[in-house]
């Protein structure tokens, strides 16, 4: 991309991880069976495949309209055919915190606006049934328990743990993972209900910024998404954005990066009609996804940068949460958390491990605790990208860390 501007913010400070080799992962495997018991589990994840937003508040944009129109005029409302096919049935709706509301409404995705396709539903029901063959033990104890008096009190739901942003297509995605999760007990008509947590307001869903408690949070992202700071602060910004612009012979000044990697994810991916129409309106090249997927890495690691403890401001409710779940003394062996692209890109910066893609359709992140057997020393955390098991530098240089370790890094870190 030419010669990269100088910026105020050093990026590599927040990419201080590293991915096991095959080799290296089979043998952590290895010895996790032979000495070790897994004592609770959570799986965070993107939802699946979606349409694109119509940014309502950009509506003066010329280069959002351009793409609206082309998108939305010639979508194959087809793709959206086999979603209910995909979801689980047995699924009741809770309001969490519990006192909120019982009769909370779900955020439909309006006018075909970010709503999950067929595609994202197939996407999470096969992550459903990894998740399945990783954690056949716990299923199974799940399973138990919605057959036995080891059930919470006035609750006929299993022992599973879920919980969702107030979304449609979150909700759908949870539901079609569940499918994926279950497959075998659907086809043999036991499958057990599942209540889903559902986060019944912006302002308690610890799986998104909260902007309401931080208002200069907000503040943060607005000015980290201006062209004026990502001409000055993101590495190759200004080249990519002169070209582009040339490109749709538009101002630089109606930039939305988000916008720009929504859209050309969304190009890419769904089968248009009237393609050959478009296709000269669009003048997209290869590397547009992956300058603007880095690009606006780095922006959503800078917005958590501005505010004075912005980082911690950002994930202290996750990681206080994500705590309180694994230090149940096994309540619940497995929970599952449906959020979006936000919710890990707040978890890889805040754990240093940002390598600035940005992450896919139903991308994951697995944090387990497991007990030795051999000895009683504490307990040990591994951490998963996508089922790959990380080591975390700045907090241990061991992919099995302490627990204690973890707390103490989330302590001094990440607590407001």
């Amino acid at each position: 991309m030419g010669s990269r501007n100088k910026s105020s913010f050093n990026f590599e400070d927040f990419n201080n991880f590293r991915k096991l080799s095959d080799a290296e992962s089979k043998i952590l495997d290895e010895e996790l069976k032979r000495r070790y018991t897994r004592k609770a589990s959570v799986v965070i994840f993107r939802h699946g495949h979606r349409t694109p937003f119509k940014y309502k508040n950009l509506t003066s944009n010329p280069l959002n309209e351009l793409f609206e129109k082309n998108f939305f005029d010639n979508l194959d409302s087809r793709c959206f055919k086999e979603v209910n096919e995909h979801l689980y049935a047995k699924v009741k709706l809770m309001a969490f915190p519990p006192g909120e509301t019982s009769d909370f409404l779900v955020l439909k995705d309006k006018d075909n606006s970010g709503k999950l396709t067929s595609v994202g539903a197939k996407q999470l029901k096969c992550l459903g049934k990894r998740l399945r063959t990783r954690y056949t033990p716990e299923v199974s104890q799940v399973l138990l328990s919605a057959s036995d008096d080891q059930r919470p009190e006035h609750s006929d739901s299993c022992g599973l743990l879920t919980f969702s942003s107030r979304t449609e297509r979150t909700i759908e995605s949870l539901r079609s993972l569940l499918v994926g999760l279950f497959e075998k007990e659907i086809r043999e008509g036991v499958d057990p209900l599942v209540e889903v947590m559902v986060f019944a307001s912006a302002e308690t869903n610890w799986l998104l910024m909260p902007f309401k408690q931080y208002p200069e949070l907000k503040d943060a992202t607005t000015t980290a998404n201006s062209v004026n700071f990502m001409s000055k602060n993101i590495p190759g910004f200004s080249k990519w954005s002169r070209d582009f612009c040339a490109r749709f012979d538009l101002s630089e000044q109606y930039i939305n990066l988000q916008n720009v990697r929504d859209y050309v994810t969304s190009f890419r991916t769904f089968s248009l009609k009237n393609w050959s129409d478009i296709e000269d309106s669009m003048p997209f090249e290869q590397q547009d996804l992956e300058y603007s997927s880095r690009m606006l890495s780095q922006v959503v690691t800078a917005e958590k940068l501005i505010p004075e403890n912005g980082l911690a401001k950002s994930a202290s409710q996750f990681f206080e949460s994500l705590l309180d779940i694994l230090s149940n003394d096994g309540q619940y062996p497995l929970a599952l958390l449906s959020g979006h692209d936000t919710t890990i890109n707040t978890i890889r910066v805040a754990l240093r491990a940002q390598d600035y893609s940005w992450p896919h359709f139903a991308s994951n992140i697995a944090f387990e605790v497991y007990q030795d057997t051999l000895n009683e020393e504490g307990l040990k955390l591994v951490v998963l990208f996508d089922f790959v098991p990380v080591v975390l530098k700045s907090i241990s240089h061991d992919v099995l860390i302490s627990l204690d370790d973890f707390k103490m890094f989330v302590n001094s870190n990440l607590t407001v």
